[in-house]
């Protein structure tokens, strides 16, 4: 065999490994077997949607003093000071199964709201623990009257 057979033996041989490196044309049914596996449940804090059923974001409740809500609060939240939410909830929150978060500082106050709100009669109460947890879970920002944080 010549060092020119040889040559264009190799170079012939490269071509038909290299074929082989390129991508497979697309086929009708696009999924990779990761995709065709059952999703991963979502965490209990967290709203569940699917084709049928929207989402259901909750009440937003800062159980915080007037002052501390000032200084920053989760958007769109409600404040409820946890020393008044026994004698105003009832006015705030007409349906006692509609989902209610509550948050503070650093979840203490929160969960001696919950536990008076359930005590209420409210069914689907969640502590989100402190204001810096709530938002993370939430994935809400935390917010003056006029600035973002």
């Amino acid at each position: 065999m010549t060092s020119k057979t040889l040559k264009l033996g190799l170079f012939l041989l490269g071509v038909v490994l290299l074929a082989g490196c390129r991508p497979s044309a697309p086929t009708t049914d696009s999924t990779t077997p990761s995709d065709r596996t059952a999703p991963m449940a979502a965490p209990a804090d967290t709203p569940v949607e699917d084709a049928d059923t929207p989402a259901v974001r909750p009440i937003i409740v800062d159980v915080r003093s007037p002052e501390e809500y000032a200084g920053g609060h989760l958007a769109g939240a409600i404040l409820l000071p946890h020393t008044e939410v026994a004698d105003r909830a009832a006015e705030l929150f007409g349906d006692k199964d509609a989902p209610l978060a509550v948050y503070c500082k650093a979840g203490i106050r929160a969960e001696n709201a919950r536990q008076t709100l359930e005590s209420l009669g409210y069914t689907n109460v969640t502590n989100l623990g402190g204001i810096d947890e709530a938002a993370r879970k939430l994935d809400v920002p935390i917010v003056t009257d006029q600035v973002e944080q």
